[in-house]
């Protein structure tokens, strides 16, 4: 039932896209473990009316979705689950939403449903009308307006590929339309950046070519790589260019999540072995180091840098490794959880990497896919394959690497019957209270 580890390797393979008018809402590791904070699971009541299904005492949201295509599983519904500190849990049935990417901010939890956006707060949940969606890439918190904006992919246009955007708040919402854009791209320092090639994106070849260094000729058969600004609050100018690069194929980079500093912009990526191994070699394509792809927009340049230990020597990982990684900036360190549950803390400047832990699980084959980052903690939401194993919130400490225990759920494995667990969100005032607490 849980994604497995070579199902996120599609995820850049999905998209198709289109626009409707702008709407309202209507207000209607190592292995010591601690669970001090662990009790075991409560009650589970099944509420039916939006205004019964406030925030109350939650402390954790847990999106649970069948498949559209049921590759893991036969559900046709999904559901979004409010436990408390008692791991007493209230559900709803939301809908299907593949890869939710559910948001708590202060207002309250932001979320996606098929053809709604919700919004809960004390009142209950909130819902607006939009076209259909059951894809979704990730949702970031606007951190001055209160507001978010949300990805979610579909496909092309038949010329571009075309991302689906919705940028809103309490109060509503608005839909965006971005051409070019194809799962690597992420926000910072209050700015969206994309990165794109000319291949998916022919509409802005010419704008691509026109930003590329001064040394390089264009060629009529050759495409390029850019990197653009998002501007999802103006409807006149969505996408700009910002630089360009021929294309590299020995590094490569698939993120949502992306780090910031002054004019530079990294993006978790690999750097391969060979690009072009022999036949009989072909998975060197496949063996090399994480590497940070940085885009100096200050002079439009491009660079690969691996992640090094202490002694100076690249990391050696899989490429597999990087699909769906996590990030978290504080000014120049990142926080970072791959694919296979590692974490590292690296420095933007040095790309020196330090392990941090490796989260685990109940079956070697699963990983706790759904993390939430601070900068003391990453918190990891563990399922294991089987739906009547607990579900068991956990947290890894950055410095040591000590897990745990949390909140142990035990009520939800009917629904995991018929859905897979999505994404998680937290409550932030809860976060601070227990990390204030440790």
């Amino acid at each position: 039932m849980t994604r497995n580890r070579s199902s996120l390797l599609f995820l850049p393979l999905l998209a198709t896209l289109g626009l409707t008018s702008a709407c309202t809402f209507h207000l209607s590791a190592n292995d010591s473990v601690s669970s001090q904070h662990s009790p075991t699971s409560g009650k589970l009541t099944q509420i039916t009316s939006d205004k019964d299904f406030s925030l109350e005492d939650a402390v954790l949201a847990i999106q649970l979705s069948g498949r559209v295509i049921p590759r893991y599983g036969e559900g046709n519904t999904g559901y979004l689950a409010l436990v408390n500190e008692k791991s007493e849990v209230r559900i709803l049935e939301t809908g299907i939403m593949e890869y939710a990417t559910p948001l708590w901010t202060s207002d309250g939890i932001y979320f996606a449903m098929p053809d709604h956006e919700g919004f809960i707060d004390d009142a209950g949940l909130h819902r607006q009308e939009r076209r259909y969606q059951y894809y979704e890439l990730d949702r970031y918190p606007h951190p001055h307006d209160g507001g978010y904006t949300t990805f979610y992919n579909e496909g092309t246009n038949g010329n571009d590929f075309v991302q689906y955007l919705v940028d809103g708040d309490s109060h509503g919402f608005r839909n965006v339309e971005a051409k070019g854009i194809f799962i690597n791209f992420g926000y910072c320092d209050g700015r969206f950046f994309i990165v794109g090639e000319t291949n998916w994106a022919p509409s802005l070849r010419e704008e691509a070519i026109a930003h590329l260094p001064s040394h390089i000729t264009a060629d009529a058969q050759t495409h390029y790589q850019f990197i653009a600004e998002l501007l999802p609050s103006d409807p006149t100018d969505t996408l700009q260019v910002r630089a360009s690069a021929p294309l590299d194929e020995q590094s490569f980079s698939g993120t949502t999540q992306i780090a910031c500093r002054e004019d530079r912009i990294y993006f978790t990526g690999f750097q391969r072995l060979e690009a072009y191994p022999a036949p009989e070699e072909i998975d060197k394509r496949k063996q090399g180091s994480p590497a940070f792809i940085m885009w100096n927009l200050s002079d439009g340049t491009r660079s690969v840098i691996p992640w090094v230990d202490t002694e100076g020597t690249p990391i050696s990982l899989r490429a597999d490794d990087m699909t769906g990684s996590q990030l978290l900036q504080d000014e120049q360190k990142a926080y970072i959880v791959l694919f296979g549950g590692q974490g590292f803390v690296v420095d933007l400047d040095s790309a020196i990497a330090r392990p941090a832990f490796t989260a685990t699980n109940t079956n070697n084959e699963f990983w706790p896919q759904n993390f939430h980052l601070t900068k003391n903690y990453a918190y990891a939401l563990d399922y294991g394959e089987n739906p009547n194993q607990p579900i068991e919130l956990t947290r890894y400490h950055w410095a040591n690497g000590h897990k745990e225990k949390l909140l142990t759920i035990d009520s939800l494995n009917s629904y995991r019957k018929e859905s897979v667990v999505e994404g998680i969100a937290i409550n932030p005032t809860w976060i601070s209270k227990i990390e204030e607490a440790s």
